[in-house]
């Protein structure tokens, strides 16, 4: 397998943007420990020679902009989770514009590999879902399938990428969603020490189906990094309650304010960082 710091050391490879949300600014962060995996704590205190950092940005207390001087490489994480705008209107109300994405992709150009993600935050809904209504042209939209806007929102980043990018010049993946396990019906992460064994039917979250078909349309060849199935069978990899420390009685609780949606470092975004090596 190809190591990241083998990958690094291509010398076309200068720029590698990571478009990420919440969930997978981990995957994003194990990136600076696989590059130098004989120093853990590396990626957090940006001071080790063996990868030279010359300039790093924070995002609440993680590294977002590094400049690794020996790999001649610059890694970066751009917050774009619905990947269009979502902007403030009349009243502060949060507006998603479903056709709208020029301000988020002016960083995008002359980037030589982009990472792109973009899943979960379109099925948070009620007081969860981060805007208040939608925007296509000059229509005002209050309700629609948050799947149909997921579709309509991924069309308009396609349109971008077909338009604006070039093949030979740029490498785009797409990694497929990040499955949770929060559900009631077993598979919660609470007090969970083994992966799943086996699924009794494998399970295809609408988003990845929306993104297939999104994909399938598009002129310019993106790349599908498919860790959905994979990932689903740990359970095992998320914080569930000791995302924090807490006292015995509290980890004694029921699992119902578990975090079984991010997942722990090192873990389960080790092989997916793998996985995007050898895919550089």
């Amino acid at each position: 397998m190809l190591s990241p710091c083998a990958s690094m050391a291509k010398p076309k490879l200068h720029l590698l943007s990571f478009l990420l949300c919440t969930i997978l600014l981990s995957f994003f962060h194990c990136t600076f420990s696989l590059i130098n995996p004989e120093d853990e704590t590396s990626w957090i205190d940006m001071e080790t020679e063996d990868i030279n950092v010359v300039q790093s940005l924070f995002f609440n207390g993680f590294p977002c902009y590094v400049q690794l001087q020996d790999f001649e490489t610059s890694i970066e994480f751009f917050w774009a989770p619905l990947l269009v705008e979502l902007k403030k209107g009349a009243g502060n109300k949060r507006i998603l514009h479903l056709d709208l994405i020029e301000e988020n992709a002016r960083c995008w150009k002359g980037v030589d590999v982009l990472v792109f993600d973009s899943a979960h935050w379109w099925t948070h809904s009620g007081q969860t879902r981060s805007w208040d209504y939608y925007m296509e042209g000059n229509s005002i939209i209050t309700n629609m399938n948050p799947m149909v806007a997921c579709q309509k929102g991924l069309s308009t980043w396609a349109r971008w990428v077909d338009l604006n990018l070039d093949p030979r010049r740029t490498r785009v993946i797409f990694r497929s969603m990040s499955p949770r396990h929060n559900r009631l019906n077993g598979r919660k992460c609470y007090k969970q020490r083994k992966p799943l064994q086996f699924f009794s039917h494998i399970h295809v979250p609408e988003p990845l189906v929306v993104l297939k078909g999104v994909l399938k349309r598009m002129r310019f060849p993106v790349y599908l990094q498919d860790i959905t199935t994979m990932t689903a069978f740990r359970r095992d990899g998320h914080p569930s309650v000791y995302s924090k420390a807490m006292s015995e009685e509290r980890q004694k609780g029921t699992g119902l304010s578990s975090d079984c949606s991010h997942w722990c470092l090192p873990g389960v975004p080790d092989i997916w960082n793998e996985m995007l090596s050898t895919l550089i």
